[in-house]
């Protein structure tokens, strides 16, 4: 079943990407995509010319933290998007459409309560998505870009992400060595994910 949620998992993954992306690119939603673009290409040329004798002395530069703060703030919007996105796939989507999202329907999967009942509630459903998707410290490295500047930015930003990629990354730990599969977010939010025997109509 591991093999399974892996691959519901990168369906899911690809069709919300897919929906943020396009969403983010309409000027008229996201009035600073061409801005976005503009200092994450800008930001990523920054990176690679990192190397074993530079790395240090970059990131310390202002000119690198400030094209890094810039990626965040011109990606507030894009972030929201986001975020909205994966709350209304993963938890209104999910819960309506019998705890299954597009992945776990084709994988013949979805989430029940610890009871293994279908009485999944909503916050139930969010919960889980933040967790496993990285949501709350995503938003927190957002709000830090508009908070402090300089270093104090780029220190607490970092510690932000670092903490937040370690809970999820805990989370995949334990879904591939626990018995149960169970991950955090599993956990957490009192839920489990279990194979459907029978085709759901």
């Amino acid at each position: 079943m591991k093999l399974k949620r892996l691959l519901a998992y990168v369906i899911d993954i690809l069709i919300v990407g897919f929906i943020a992306s396009a969403i983010s690119s309409i000027e008229v939603i996201n009035p600073y995509y061409d801005n976005y673009i503009e200092a994450y290409e800008k930001y990523s040329k920054e990176m690679d010319s990192l190397n074993e004798d530079n790395v240090f002395d970059k990131i310390k530069s202002e000119e690198f933290v400030l094209d890094y703060q810039n990626v965040l703030k011109y990606g507030v919007y894009s972030s929201v998007i986001c975020i909205t996105c994966y709350i209304l796939y993963f938890g209104g989507f999910q819960k309506w459409n019998k705890n299954q999202t597009v992945g776990k329907k084709l994988m013949r999967l979805k989430v029940v309560n610890k009871n293994n009942k279908d009485d999944v509630r909503l916050w139930q459903y969010i919960l889980r998505t933040i967790i496993v998707y990285n949501l709350l410290f995503n938003s927190l490295s957002v709000v830090v870009s508009y908070m402090f500047k300089g270093n104090l930015f780029f220190t607490t930003s970092i510690i932000t992400s670092i903490i937040g990629y370690v809970i999820t990354y805990v989370g995949y730990i334990m879904i591939l060595f626990r018995k149960d599969g169970k991950g955090l977010h599993d956990l957490l939010s009192g839920t489990e994910v279990m194979e459907v025997k029978n085709v759901i109509n």
